[in-house]
């Protein structure tokens, strides 16, 4: 199950957006607060209402670690401006929608405080339609009594099972050990020598990826013992990491923040390639953040070399206006093409 479109309100710096024509494969770009990251944040809390770690997630990869900084979350940190998503998804198969409410001292979901002093959770309202049926569920991140930890209390109903899976890796600080995990996923499922496979595209000397200590560790054909991977630099690092967390996930909707950083231009193409083709395997949807002209261009000899790709591409232009009114505009691969091929910058400048 795939997103088809996404419509945002009253989150982080976001008013209003709505997002159309989403397809499997999907490249975001904009100016400098066009709400790139937002978009994501948004799609990911959107797709794991029962993972107690998303809000965590989306403020720690920003450096916010501050327990008490709900109201980040709302628009411009006006608590009476609360969060909306709503979104459909391919062949009609489900409509979801979510509501964030603030939650206060006093057990309240309102207040009038513009300062936020009694703001010690959020409530979530989630509700799904499948098949002209609704089920509706709600849950509460709060902090607990000392004011040092989260409590999240999720109330689904019975036999709900969540029909979406959302993984984020964010800018420069990635997790260590959900990579760990991943690798130790591809184990079990017996594909490490797909993985290895695939990583010999771009660096033919690795010949093995091991969890040894709460540790990956890699080897190569030059070396007779392996080394963690924090040896290797950052663009290798990023790019195996890329590579083992489409591979280790299924039926996966997976969002990748600011790809670019750390990559040489060389390999670009070689990874699109290597993303397309395992995110097509494992029935992952794709959504992707750049700045970067090379990222887009890297893509070009892809799609000469498997067409097939091309109607699974959407290039989404993020923009905000003097009036901070946001728009998003799709394009196909092929007007991303052409645009590329005049010179005609397409990344929001």
């Amino acid at each position: 199950m795939h997103y088809t479109s996404i419509d945002i309100k009253n989150f982080r710096g976001i008013k209003s957006l709505s997002l159309e024509g989403i397809k499997q494969f999907n490249v975001l770009v904009g100016n400098n607060n066009s709400g790139k990251s937002t978009v994501l944040e948004a799609i990911f809390l959107n797709s794991g209402p029962t993972n107690s770690r998303t809000y965590n997630i989306i403020q720690n990869l920003r450096g916010i670690n501050n327990l008490k900084s709900f109201d980040t979350i709302f628009y411009q940190t006006n608590t009476n401006k609360q969060p909306e998503f709503k979104s459909k998804f391919t062949n009609g198969t489900e409509d979801r929608s979510l509501k964030i409410s603030p939650l206060f001292k006093d057990n309240s979901i309102s207040s009038m405080s513009s300062i936020n002093q009694d703001l010690v959770g959020v409530k979530y309202k989630f509700t799904f339609k499948k098949q002209g049926k609704s089920v509706s569920f709600e849950a509460i991140n709060k902090l607990n009594q000392e004011g040092n930890n989260l409590h999240i209390d999720i109330q689904t109903p019975k036999n709900y099972q969540e029909s979406l899976k959302g993984v984020f890796l964010g800018g420069r600080n990635w997790d260590s050990n959900d990579f760990l995990l991943s690798l130790e996923q591809i184990l079990v499922n017996r594909k490490k020598e797909e993985l290895i496979n695939s990583l010999q595209l771009a660096f033919p000397e690795i010949n093995e990826l091991s969890p040894l200590q709460s540790i990956i560790y890699v080897g190569t054909k030059e070396s007779n013992s392996l080394y963690p991977i924090q040896i290797m630099g950052d663009g290798t690092n990023k790019y195996i990491k890329l590579i083992l967390t489409v591979s280790a996930n299924q039926n996966s909707i997976i969002l990748i923040d600011e790809i670019e950083n750390g990559l040489h231009h060389t390999k670009l193409s070689l990874l699109w390639e290597q993303l397309f083709k395992i995110a097509k395997a494992n029935n992952n949807q794709l959504f992707i953040t750049t700045h970067n002209a090379e990222i887009l261009e890297g893509l070009l000899p892809v799609m000469e070399k498997s067409p097939e790709y091309a109607d699974d591409f959407g290039l989404i232009k993020l923009n905000r206006n003097k009036d901070l009114k946001h728009t998003g505009t799709a394009f196909t691969f092929d007007e991303m093409r052409n645009l590329i091929l005049t010179d005609n910058e397409i990344r929001g400048w």
